[in-house]
């Protein structure tokens, strides 16, 4: 929720951007806020669910698993976690889309409207297209998130360090970075879903795999980069406080629990 309230409008930029909207002016700049409780309401729902799977996953493909095939265990509990979470909260990442370019002005107005193209199937309209972004995004951060903290102990150990786990300092930086870099992997996706989500057309009668098509149609392959720049800060942003956070309460839990 921290997260989603303090950087919500390089969110909105993102969102603005890949739809091409102008540049806000000054006196619209409370608009950068627009729909910001439909992204808080899921947040907590969405972030549990994650890391419930996650963890549950990790544990038993650690405990399963043969030895040979234990380094899949981050890429396979990533992509299982990302999948529950999107089925939490992908209506809600409909609505907030829907009002950050000023489409809707209340959450009760878009759900109203997009139940009005199709009912629940168009509350979940882009899930498709967020799978093919999220899961991507998922086994690319967490997989590189731990191997990144794994480095980190790695040099603290050969420098003599008595107490080589990783801090929550050392959390952020790894968040941080696989964020940023698995944002850039996977920016085409994300424009793809923005722009497929915000289409007008009734839920089921335009796929995906349209859009992108669309999309190379209006300006060829320079068109599934737009955004780049507020997506990448987003998420490495976000992957510093957000993964940080995570490996702070990990270590609290383990030494308060242990």
């Amino acid at each position: 929720m921290v997260i989603d309230g303090i950087l919500y409008p390089v969110d909105t930029l993102k969102t603005r951007t890949i739809q091409g909207m102008p540049p806000l002016q000054l006196r619209n700049f409370p608009s950068l806020w627009n729909g910001i409780e439909a992204a808080l309401l899921p947040a907590v729902p969405a972030a549990a669910s994650f890391f419930v799977t996650y963890e549950g996953m990790r544990v038993a493909c650690d405990t399963h698993l043969p030895p040979s095939l234990s380094s899949t265990s981050t890429f396979l509990a990533a992509g299982v976690a990302e999948a529950v979470s999107c089925v939490v909260r992908v209506p809600a990442e409909l609505v907030k889309m829907r009002m950050q370019v000023n489409r809707d002005s209340s959450i009760a107005a878009a759900m109203t409207s997009t139940w009005e193209q199709g009912g629940l199937r168009a509350l979940y309209k882009g899930l498709g297209a967020t799978l093919l972004l999220d899961l991507p995004f998922a086994v690319v951060q967490f997989p590189l998130f731990e191997a990144l903290k794994t480095e980190i102990r790695g040099w603290r150990r050969s420098h003599g360090d008595a107490d080589p786990s990783t801090s929550a300092s050392d959390g952020a930086f790894a968040g941080g970075v696989a964020g940023g870099i698995a944002a850039l992997i996977t920016t085409p996706m994300d424009v793809i879903r923005t722009r497929h989500v915000l289409r007008q057309q009734p839920a089921g009668t335009v796929s995906f795999v349209d859009t992108a098509a669309l999309i190379y149609q209006s300006g060829g392959l320079a068109q599934f980069w737009v955004g780049v720049v507020p997506r990448v800060g987003y998420m490495f942003l976000g992957g510093v406080v957000y993964l940080g956070t995570y490996n702070y309460c990990c270590i609290t839990l383990t030494r308060l629990l242990g």
